[in-house]
Parts: C-alpha cells; structure tokens; sequence
C-alpha cells in the first residue's frame, strides 16, 4: 500500500510539473506578443526544458510522437518567429546547424568539437557589464563563444589507452 502512495504521488507530482511547464510556456509567448498555439506551445516548452541547444531537426523528430502533424517546416517557421518576438535566440556557434534556446538570460556557449555538445557558460558580471553598458553602443545581441574539448571529453581521452599505432613507434 505504501508504494501504491508513492507510485501515485510521484504521478502526480509528475503530471503537475508538465501542466505548469505548459502553463509557463503559454505565458513567455503571450509576453512576447505570440499568439499561443498547441504546436507553439509545445515547442516553446520543448525549449524550456530542454536546455542543450537543439536543431530544429532534433525538435521535430522529438515532438513527432506528441505531435503528428507537426512538420519541419512549422518548427523552423515557429523558432524564427520565436526569434523575431525574442522569446527565443538562434545560435549559431556550431558552422554545419543553427541551434536555438529559450531566452533565460545572458550567458556565452562552449561547444566541444569532439561530442559536439553546446554548454551555457556564465558571463561574470564585470564582463557583462563591459559588453552591455557601454556608452558609445546600444548593444543588441551579444554572442560570446568559446570552442574546445569539454571536461567530460578530455576525462575519456586521458582515461582511453594510446592505440596500436601509437604503441609501434
């Protein structure tokens, strides 16, 4: 009976960070001045829970299975409006997929060039304070990107043994 409790606590729970989320995600658009529709909906909540930089590729083939008429088409048309509202930015630090994120504040990206992840990276305050208060610019966008190997990534190559034609010589 116990777990029967917990089982259903954790449901609903569960069902109520969804409906909140949904909820969330309709506000942040009509703020924006977009009108909330069930696929703009489910997009922008598909941004705000997903904080690792989509493509619209990555957001179509996910919100497939809830969404079956959804197309690519209406995804990359939606992001753009996102975009154009400032609900949304397009990222671009990545040369082969333009990947975007919900507007949750100013921050810079880390892409790793060997599992091609993109990390949010803070910006400290004294730097953001350079970049958006200058007074000989009105600063619209900033994109500050950084490129390398992420922790992660340099971990598995230091722990990975040399191969065999390193070994030979």
């Amino acid at each position: 009976m116990d777990l029967c409790r917990k089982v259903y606590k954790f449901v609903m729970i569960t069902n109520l960070k969804q409906i909140l989320t949904v909820i969330a995600a309709k506000e942040v658009l009509e703020n924006h001045g977009v009108h909330p529709s069930v696929q703009r909906i489910a997009i922008m909540k598909y941004l705000m829970e997903h904080c690792t930089h989509p493509t619209v590729d990555t957001i179509y083939t996910d919100l497939l299975a809830t969404l079956p008429t959804l197309s690519r088409t209406t995804v990359y048309n939606t992001l753009q409006l996102f975009c154009d509202a400032n609900a949304a930015r397009a990222i671009t630090i990545d040369k082969r997929n333009v990947r975007y994120e919900y507007c949750d504040g100013n921050h810079a990206h880390f892409l790793c060039t060997k599992c091609g992840r993109v990390f949010n990276v803070d910006i400290s305050d004294h730097l953001s304070s350079q970049l958006y208060h200058d007074e000989r610019f009105t600063v619209e966008n900033v994109e500050l990107n950084f490129v390398g190997i992420c922790s992660e990534c340099d971990h598995q190559s230091k722990a990975a043994p040399p191969n065999q034609n390193q070994q030979k010589k």
